[in-house]
């Protein structure tokens, strides 16, 4: 292995581009409501501003990772650099909802080039002793992101407009590619390797669009819609491994599920991922229910944001030097307790009492993270770490589709539930989704009287607050579940820390 004399300023120019993904996650997740408003766009229209993004990323993680593979990870890092980029202007210049919905797929074809080459990177840049610690790193330099995003695109989108949350990205993205230029090696991918498996890649689009799609239409599609999509997905996921394991060079490296370190790492991350996107809803709860601009509402992310600038650092530390159970196990309990501290106590609508199970997320989520991604990638062979990588991506999208989808269910049919049980012991002559778009269509107020105003908001409010907290609930569970797999199959072995294998 050729040791780069400059992979700490690989390890920060690639953590700038991490840290785009993180910004717009946390950005875009707070100025949602000010978007809906000013674009005059329905909540289905408003998920797909954010499923458009999910849905790319996760049908095109594999391709990106077996381009890095065939082209290196430099180039398809660079490219979707170049991508993102551009469709983060689109998103700017975006005059209406459609385009903007286009505009963030396009950012997702930018991010599963970059981020399925970003792992692989670092990883070859450093050897396996400092692993650890340059990953934990790696999610230390995005988390500052993470941190100041949600405040800083609150406070742009309250005092300027929501459009320029976008511009954030351009030098950010600028900087990550010219220190990724100057610092990554030159790639050394032989010619002879240079063969795209077409048949595998339009056989993994169809497999993983379809289970995708009919996860985030879940509610809105009519269930036989959303079982042919799943059969569909079925079959051409069985077509897809029976064509690739006969060819030598396929584009989906199926032996690498039966590697103990990666196959453990794509079960842990897919619960996780279902888990995590339960924060979405308390960016909505804070300004919906709680009723704080946005900017005060990425501010109160912040204990659950700041703690994770340190602890990336300490969980690679911990496992460079005791291996992943502990920092892995330890970051679970906290998350553990997180969860069911919240679910706990969120239905009293007091901030302060968030705030201990915001803190323990924190500090537990990047330990579980640097416990996941350095020893799965680091069990595959160079060969296959770009494949691995996009996998990988592909379960956590997977993870996030599936958790937003159940926990969106889970919100729509308690709050349903909610209002109709709240409107029984009222004189009000309305529906249930009248009353649950007080939120987002605040001018359905005017079709009742000054009396019955306040009553409607206090519906809303409650039923929101209930489908939420039951959300949590489900978390909480699924949190229990990580925890069990985590503790029978995780191992401080070979098999999950190794030297590199060719």
């Amino acid at each position: 292995m050729v040791v780069n004399q400059r992979k700490w300023w690989v390890l920060v120019g690639t953590g700038l581009c991490l840290a785009l993904s993180f910004l717009d996650q946390t950005a875009v997740i707070v100025i949602m409501p000010t978007v809906q408003r000013s674009l005059g766009a329905t909540t289905l229209q408003m998920e797909w501003v954010i499923n458009s993004y999910m849905l790319v990323m996760a049908v095109l993680f594999v391709l990106g990772g077996r381009l890095g593979d065939l082209y290196g990870e430099k180039k398809i890092f660079l490219a979707g650099i170049f991508i993102f980029l551009t469709s983060s202007v689109a998103c700017s210049l975006s005059s209406s909802v459609e385009m903007l919905i286009a505009s963030r797929a396009l950012q997702g074809i930018g991010s599963a080039l970059l981020i399925s080459a970003q792992s692989v990177i670092i990883l070859n840049a450093f050897p396996v002793q400092e692993r650890g610690r340059a990953m934990g790193l790696n999610l230390s330099i995005a988390s500052v992101f993470m941190v100041i995003g949600g405040f800083v695109g609150g406070t742009i989108a309250e005092y300027f407009s929501w459009q320029m949350v976008f511009w954030i990205n351009l030098p950010i993205g600028l900087l990550s590619a010219g220190l990724v230029i100057w610092a990554v090696l030159p790639d050394s991918k032989k010619g002879s390797l240079r063969h795209l498996d077409w048949v595998g890649l339009c056989w993994q689009l169809i497999s993983v669009t379809t289970l995708v799609v009919a996860i985030m239409e879940l509610g809105h599609l009519s269930w036989e819609w959303c079982g042919a999509l799943l059969a569909i997905s079925a079959l051409s996921f069985y077509i897809l491994y029976q064509v690739e394991i006969k060819k030598q060079n396929p584009l989906f490296s199926f032996h690498i599920f039966k590697i103990k370190a990666f196959s453990t790492s794509c079960i842990m991350i897919f619960l996780l991922q279902i888990l995590l996107v339960t924060g979405i809803f308390t960016t909505i709860f804070y300004q919906d229910v709680l009723g704080v601009t946005p900017a005060i509402a990425g501010i109160m992310s912040l204990p659950g944001t700041i703690p994770i600038l340190l602890m990336g650092p300490i969980g690679g530390l911990l496992l460079d030097r005791y291996g992943v159970r502990l920092p892995l196990l330890l970051g679970l309990t906290l998350n553990v307790f997180a969860y069911v501290w919240i679910a706990s106590v969120f239905h009293l609508r007091d901030y302060w009492l968030f705030v201990p199970a915001l803190i323990a997320s924190g500090v537990g989520t990047p330990l579980i993270f640097t416990c996941i991604f350095t020893p799965a990638l680091s069990a595959v062979e160079l060969h296959n770490r770009g494949v691995a990588s996009g996998t990988l991506g592909v379960v956590r999208q997977i993870g996030s589709s599936l958790g937003l989808a159940i926990a969106s269910a889970i919100i729509n049919l308690t709050n349903t539930w909610s209002i109709k049980s709240q409107l029984v012991d009222t004189s009000l002559n309305t529906e249930p989704s009248v009353v649950a778009s007080v939120f987002s269509s605040p001018k359905i107020l005017q079709l009742f009287s000054l009396s019955d105003q306040a009553t409607v908001i206090d519906i809303a409010k409650n039923a929101l607050t209930t489908s939420i907290n039951f959300a949590m609930l489900w978390a909480a569970i699924v949190v229990i579940i990580a925890w069990m797999i985590a503790f029978v199959r995780m191992r401080n072995n070979a098999g999950f820390l190794q030297k590199d294998r060719a």
